[in-house]
């Protein structure tokens, strides 16, 4: 039972933001995935285990994705 406890806490939405994540929202409050889905000057919130941070997009790049 410790470990399936522990698994849900390791994937748990808070257990993931603990370890250093962030979850992007935009404007409208749904869940920003790609950065394709943002362009220059759009507002986002970052949200942290501990707090949020409202932001404006200056800049975006689109990296390639490898597909291991």
């Amino acid at each position: 039972l410790g470990r399936v406890a522990g698994k849900l806490e390791a994937l748990s939405p808070l257990g993931v933001l603990s370890r250093g994540y962030a979850l992007v929202q935009n404007d409208e409050g749904h869940v920003v995935s790609s950065a394709r889905e943002l362009t220059v000057g759009d507002r986002a919130t970052l949200r942290f285990v501990d707090g949020r941070a409202e932001v404006s997009v200056i800049n975006t790049e689109m990296e390639a994705m490898s597909h291991e």
